[in-house]
C-alpha cells in the first residue's frame, strides 16, 4: 500500500481537476473521511510524542503565539485565487487558472 499511495494520490488529484463532476457525489463523505483520516493519524500517536510537546513547550508557544497573531494579518497579503474572491473584495485580477464553475473546478488552458 505504501509503494502505490502516492501514485494513486497523484492520480485521483489529476483526475479532480480534469474531470471534477466524477467527484461530486462523493463530496457528502468528505468530512467523515476526514475525521476517520485525523482518528488514525492520532491512533498512531505515542506517549514519547507528548512528552517531545512537554519538552519543547517554547516551540509550542511560539508556533500558537504565530498561528493566532502572525497569519491572519498574512491573509491579506495573498492574492484572491478566484474571480469570485476579486468581486467580493473589489480586486482587479487577470484570467484566473482554476475557476470556479456549477460543478466544481475547472482548468483553464
Amino acid at each position: 500500500m505504501k509503494r502505490i499511495f502516492l501514485p494513486l494520490a497523484i492520480a485521483c488529484s489529476a483526475l479532480a481537476l480534469w474531470q471534477s463532476g466524477l467527484f461530486i457525489p462523493t463530496k457528502p463523505a468528505i468530512p467523515w473521511l476526514l475525521g476517520l483520516i485525523m482518528f488514525g493519524m492520532g491512533m498512531t500517536l505515542s506517549p514519547k510524542d507528548f512528552v517531545g510537546v512537554v519538552q519543547r513547550w517554547k516551540l509550542v508557544g511560539f508556533g500558537l503565539l504565530a498561528q493566532y497573531t502572525v497569519m491572519p494579518p498574512l491573509k491579506y497579503c495573498i492574492p484572491p485565487t478566484s474571480a469570485a474572491d476579486a468581486a467580493k473584495k473589489q480586486i482587479p485580477i487577470s484570467q484566473p487558472a482554476i475557476a470556479r464553475t456549477d460543478n466544481g473546478f475547472s482548468v483553464k488552458p
